[in-house]
């Protein structure tokens, strides 16, 4: 949850300090005006569902969540709700790209033919292109998409291009049993242009940057036993990455869900996962790497309460045993729950995991496991005008965390160190507000107050403290707002030998505008980086700064009679 974003130094530190206050004054203030315009007279039979118009429903396994960055070109314009394969340790280390908002096929329900066509230019140089299609047939659905999108900046050598291809089919096969079947495509291409180019100066084939990634799964769900209370949802995923520089690597990842409904109000589940990796570079031979994860826990659910517990066994290198614990009890008769977890994650740090979170990465020359721990406490709340909040306090130990420092006399390359222990207190916290289905509002933040680290001086591209805005505003049925902002505090960098220095905080503030001009044709545009902040998420790596997007968009519709 975003064409590969640079990221930059600001020029003017007082001018970021400015629009950093501008921007959070700003957001504030829309917040306090929608809180106290909500609290309009509802009918006591409203159903207010949270939820948020403009995020893509299906996400590639490489997409990670929440990240300090503009929200990803949008390669993923269908309906169907598809999870990662587990969730892994995040480490806020992600890009950012710029994207054009999300438009969804139609999803309602008959046979028929729905689709889309997307065409725009930005000011980057940027052409945009982007079809989908469905069709469904009974209990049938197809969909494929395919976009395109590349951008090149002021800045020598700062250029990018991503293009894409998939598909997938649905078929119910009966009310109680689904089969997925999905693949697609990806081609990446970028250009490492942090170093100054007035003292280095480097062939573009070693500049170059290209990884070409497949993918495909299956997924089937199924109820079973007589009174329906066993469900099993396995899933398979596989994919492959190789790059202009000779590295290649292959993953799978088995995952097989499986829940017993003993009674009412008491569940067994298990989520058994096998994960598998081979890794070759240029100067290496192929290795393989994998982890199985046998989770088991048990779950009892009441009027005031939710409580599920077990433990986790892991089997990488040798095993590990770890505690899972779940609960919210709600407080008598309120709508005020408290709220505590133990929460452990294992992962491999795979290639193209990393790739994901940082674009100008070099080949590791091996791979390696991670681990996040996480204890915590904290409440949500809740009322009837459509206003709901979280915060949650704990504590976060990473074990084989990636970090990222400039290498080489130039340091136009990051290079991956791991670091064996680190640990923070960790802060959470969540709002969101919907008056309406014509505005919404959420926000989401997270801080980390590192404690401890025992190999690296600091946390090396780790962002410590990151908030997301999001506001979507529908004034009329054909005019569609949405208002996003990425604020964080400037990671930590480094380069060899280890010199340290602290990254600038970044207020990064986009706007998006869709207006359906009939049925089929529709008009948008994308403001992205208003503040036209030249701000760096990776040392030496500057943003876009400001930048737009904008284009025309025909729908077509084609319904049949069952």
């Amino acid at each position: 949850m975003k064409l590969t974003k640079s990221h930059i130094i600001f020029r003017n530190s007082h001018l970021l300090y400015t629009s950093f206050n501008k921007s959070y004054l700003l957001f504030s203030l829309l917040f306090v005006f929608s809180s106290s315009f909500a609290q309009k007279e509802k009918k006591e039979n409203e159903v207010i569902n949270i939820t948020s118009g403009f995020k893509p429903k299906i996400l590639p396994a490489d997409k990670i969540q929440f990240y300090a960055s503009i929200p990803v070109k949008d390669t993923t314009p269908f309906s169907f709700s598809y999870q990662s394969a587990y969730q892994i340790a995040k480490s806020n280390l992600k890009s950012f790209l710029i994207k054009p908002l999300a438009l969804s096929l139609d999803s309602s329900n008959g046979n028929g033919m729905s689709g889309f066509s997307k065409l725009g230019y930005g000011n980057l140089q940027n052409p945009f292109a982007q079809l989908a299609f469905q069709s469904t047939q009974d209990n049938i659905r197809f969909t494929a998409w395919a976009d395109h999108i590349s951008a090149k900046g002021k800045l020598a050598d700062q250029q990018y291009s991503n293009s894409s291809l998939g598909g997938l089919l649905q078929n119910n096969l009966s009310s109680f049993e689904k089969l997925s079947l999905y693949g697609g495509y990806t081609f990446d291409a970028y250009r490492q242009y942090g170093y100054d180019h007035s003292s280095f100066s480097y062939p573009r084939k070693e500049l170059l940057q290209q990884y070409k990634r497949g993918y495909s799964g299956i997924s089937y769900y199924r109820l079973l036993g007589p009174k329906k209370n066993i469900i099993i949802t396995p899933k398979v995923d596989l994919g492959f990455l190789s790059t202009s520089n000779a590295t290649q690597e292959i993953s799978v990842n088995v995952n097989m869900p499986f829940t017993y409904q003993w009674r009412k109000d008491l569940s067994f589940f298990t989520t058994p996962v096998f994960e598998l990796a081979g890794f070759r570079n240029n100067v290496s031979q192929s290795k393989t790497y994998h982890q199985l994860q046998l989770p088991l826990q048990v779950s009892y659910t009441s009027d005031n309460l939710k409580l599920s517990g077990g433990v986790i066994g892991v089997k990488s290198a040798h095993w590990t045993i770890a505690p899972l614990f779940d609960l919210s009890y709600r407080v008598s008769d309120t709508r005020l729950n408290l709220l505590a977890s133990i929460k452990n994650d294992f992962l491999i740090n795979s290639f193209q995991y990393l790739r994901t979170q940082n674009s100008f990465i070099a080949p590791p020359d091996s791979l390696s496991f991670g681990r996040k721990s996480t204890y915590s406490t904290g409440i949500n709340w809740s009322n009837e005008s459509g206003f709901q909040t979280s915060f949650l306090v704990g504590f976060a130990k990473f074990t084989g965390l990636p970090l990222f420092i400039n290498s080489g006399v130039s340091g136009k390359d990051l290079r991956i160190v791991l670091e064996s222990s680190l640990s923070a207190i960790q802060l959470h916290s969540t709002v969101d507000y919907v008056l309406s289905e014509q505005f919404k509002f959420s926000s989401d933040a997270n801080a980390y107050f590192f404690q401890s680290q025992k190999v690296y001086d600091k946390p090396y591209g780790f962002i410590p403290i990151e908030i997301h805005l999001e506001l979507n505003y529908k004034p009329i049925s054909s005019l569609t707002i949405s208002l996003h902002s990425f604020i964080w505090k400037g990671a930590m960098a480094s380069t060899e030998p280890l010199l340290s220095k602290k990254l600038d905080n970044v207020a990064d503030i986009n706007l998006g505008v869709d207006y359906k001009l009939n049925k089929k044709w529709g008009f948008w545009i994308d403001l992205n980086n208003i503040a036209n902040m030249h701000y760096q998420r990776w040392n030496q790596y500057q943003s876009y700064g400001f930048n737009f997007l904008s284009g025309l968009r025909y729908s077509f519709l084609k319904s049949s009679k069952n």
